[in-house]
Protein backbone atom coordinates (compact mmCIF):
# COMPACT_ATOMS: atom_id res chain seq x y z
CA UNK A 1 0.00 0.00 0.00
CA UNK A 2 1.29 3.42 -0.82
CA UNK A 3 1.05 6.12 1.75
CA UNK A 4 0.28 9.75 1.14
CA UNK A 5 3.51 11.76 1.09
CA UNK A 6 3.82 14.31 3.87
CA UNK A 7 2.83 17.88 3.09
CA UNK A 8 5.77 20.07 2.28
CA UNK A 9 3.89 23.32 2.86
CA UNK A 10 0.54 24.26 4.48
CA UNK A 11 -1.00 25.19 1.10
CA UNK A 12 0.09 22.06 -0.72
CA UNK A 13 -2.46 19.26 -1.12
CA UNK A 14 -1.62 15.63 -1.74
CA UNK A 15 -2.21 14.49 -5.33
CA UNK A 16 -3.58 11.39 -7.00
CA UNK A 17 -1.93 11.16 -10.35
CA UNK A 18 -2.05 14.72 -11.67
CA UNK A 19 -5.19 15.59 -9.64
CA UNK A 20 -4.95 17.29 -6.26
CA UNK A 21 -7.11 16.20 -3.33
CA UNK A 22 -8.81 19.60 -3.43
CA UNK A 23 -9.81 19.02 -7.06
CA UNK A 24 -11.05 15.53 -6.18
CA UNK A 25 -13.10 16.90 -3.27
CA UNK A 26 -14.57 19.57 -5.54
CA UNK A 27 -15.38 16.93 -8.13
CA UNK A 28 -17.02 14.69 -5.52
CA UNK A 29 -19.02 17.64 -4.17
CA UNK A 30 -20.09 18.61 -7.68
CA UNK A 31 -21.06 15.02 -8.48
CA UNK A 32 -22.94 14.70 -5.19
CA UNK A 33 -24.86 17.90 -5.91
CA UNK A 34 -25.69 16.67 -9.41
CA UNK A 35 -26.83 13.30 -8.03
CA UNK A 36 -29.04 15.05 -5.46
CA UNK A 37 -30.53 17.27 -8.17
CA UNK A 38 -31.21 14.23 -10.38
CA UNK A 39 -32.76 12.39 -7.43
CA UNK A 40 -35.07 15.37 -6.81
CA UNK A 41 -36.06 15.43 -10.48
CA UNK A 42 -36.65 11.68 -10.45
CA UNK A 43 -38.70 12.00 -7.28
CA UNK A 44 -40.85 14.64 -8.99
CA UNK A 45 -41.27 12.41 -12.04
CA UNK A 46 -42.38 9.55 -9.79
CA UNK A 47 -44.87 11.81 -7.98
CA UNK A 48 -46.29 13.13 -11.25
CA UNK A 49 -46.50 9.61 -12.66
CA UNK A 50 -48.36 8.40 -9.56
CA UNK A 51 -50.76 11.35 -9.84
CA UNK A 52 -51.35 10.63 -13.52
CA UNK A 53 -51.94 6.93 -12.85
CA UNK A 54 -54.36 7.76 -10.03
CA UNK A 55 -56.17 10.27 -12.22
CA UNK A 56 -56.36 7.82 -15.13
CA UNK A 57 -57.56 5.04 -12.82
CA UNK A 58 -60.29 7.29 -11.43
CA UNK A 59 -61.35 8.27 -14.94
CA UNK A 60 -61.37 4.63 -16.07
CA UNK A 61 -63.50 3.67 -13.06
CA UNK A 62 -65.93 6.50 -13.80
CA UNK A 63 -66.17 5.49 -17.46
CA UNK A 64 -66.68 1.84 -16.49
CA UNK A 65 -69.51 2.90 -14.17
CA UNK A 66 -71.14 4.96 -16.93
CA UNK A 67 -70.68 2.14 -19.43
CA UNK A 68 -72.25 -0.31 -16.98
CA UNK A 69 -75.29 1.97 -16.71
CA UNK A 70 -75.52 2.22 -20.50
CA UNK A 71 -75.39 -1.57 -20.77
CA UNK A 72 -78.14 -1.93 -18.14
CA UNK A 73 -80.35 0.63 -19.88
CA UNK A 74 -79.72 -0.91 -23.29
CA UNK A 75 -80.52 -4.38 -21.96
CA UNK A 76 -83.75 -3.03 -20.51
CA UNK A 77 -84.66 -1.38 -23.80
CA UNK A 78 -83.91 -4.57 -25.71
CA UNK A 79 -86.25 -6.50 -23.40
CA UNK A 80 -88.97 -3.87 -23.90
CA UNK A 81 -88.56 -4.05 -27.68
CA UNK A 82 -88.77 -7.86 -27.57
CA UNK A 83 -91.97 -7.63 -25.50
CA UNK A 84 -93.42 -5.08 -27.93
CA UNK A 85 -92.49 -7.29 -30.88
CA UNK A 86 -94.18 -10.27 -29.22
CA UNK A 87 -97.28 -8.17 -28.55
CA UNK A 88 -97.29 -6.91 -32.15
CA UNK A 89 -96.94 -10.47 -33.43
CA UNK A 90 -99.87 -11.57 -31.26
CA UNK A 91 -101.97 -8.63 -32.49
CA UNK A 92 -101.05 -9.40 -36.10
CA UNK A 93 -102.02 -13.04 -35.61
CA UNK A 94 -105.33 -12.04 -34.00
CA UNK A 95 -106.07 -9.58 -36.79
CA UNK A 96 -105.32 -12.30 -39.34
CA UNK A 97 -107.68 -14.70 -37.59
CA UNK A 98 -110.40 -12.03 -37.38
CA UNK A 99 -109.94 -11.22 -41.04
CA UNK A 100 -110.36 -14.90 -41.91
CA UNK A 101 -113.52 -15.11 -39.79
CA UNK A 102 -114.91 -11.95 -41.40
CA UNK A 103 -114.21 -13.47 -44.82
CA UNK A 104 -116.00 -16.70 -43.85
CA UNK A 105 -118.96 -14.79 -42.39
CA UNK A 106 -119.09 -12.58 -45.45
CA UNK A 107 -119.20 -15.62 -47.72
CA UNK A 108 -121.95 -17.19 -45.58
CA UNK A 109 -123.94 -13.97 -45.70
CA UNK A 110 -123.50 -13.73 -49.46
CA UNK A 111 -124.60 -17.35 -49.79
CA UNK A 112 -127.70 -16.73 -47.65
CA UNK A 113 -128.56 -13.62 -49.65
CA UNK A 114 -128.22 -15.59 -52.87
CA UNK A 115 -130.41 -18.36 -51.57
CA UNK A 116 -133.08 -15.94 -50.42
CA UNK A 117 -133.14 -14.15 -53.72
Amino acid sequence: MSSTPPLTSPTEFPTVGNTSMQELEQSVTSNTNEINELNNKLSNVVKLTKQAVTSNTNEINELNYKLSNVVKLTSGWIEEVKEQQSAQAAITTSLGEMSSRVEVLSQKQNTQISEQA
